[in-house]
């Protein structure tokens, strides 16, 4: 069952395909695909240990909460960015840096984008990587920033 307009679709599955396992051959072919109920239930969160491993799964999924709270220090950094270019405070070079880390903490950007060539597949986010690199080589970092903040926030949405 599709609905075009939300771009959700529903799946039934043989029960040893794991949601999971199947939302990650999905993803591997650049599709977005996401979890949001499965079995009529929403999906719960099992408590475990953190690792880096599960970091940095949870690092790739826009929903997780590490993500969430990247997004938010991209923002706040990116904000202080501009307060302290307008304000004139601070050395000259603390707004440039303040956006080059908030280009750092758009990693999913890069990721896609580098996914996309290796696929040989033209995608938004193969584009937005080109913007970001061509802002990075002209100095351009706010609009860098800009670029990588807006794509981890449409990542979100």
């Amino acid at each position: 069952k599709a609905n075009v307009g939300s771009k959700t679709v529903t799946v039934r599955h043989l029960a040893q395909v794991t949601a999971d396992s199947m939302c990650k051959a999905l993803n591997d072919k650049m599709l977005g695909a996401r979890v949001l109920t499965a079995s009529g239930h929403s999906k719960i969160q099992h408590k475990q240990s953190y690792s880096l491993r599960r970091l940095l799964a949870d690092m790739t999924d826009a929903n997780s909460m590490p993500s969430r709270v990247m997004l938010v220090l991209q923002a706040v950094l990116f904000l202080s960015g501009i307060l302290v270019q307008k304000a004139g405070l601070g050395d000259e070079n603390l707004p440039g840096t303040l956006f080059v880390i908030v280009v750092l903490l758009g990693h999913t950007l890069v990721q896609r984008a580098v996914m996309s060539l290796l696929l040989r597949r033209i995608t938004i986010h193969m584009l937005m990587g080109m913007v970001l690199v061509g802002a990075l080589i002209l100095h351009k970092f706010r609009e860098a920033a800009t670029v990588a903040l807006v794509v981890s926030g449409s990542e979100w949405l």
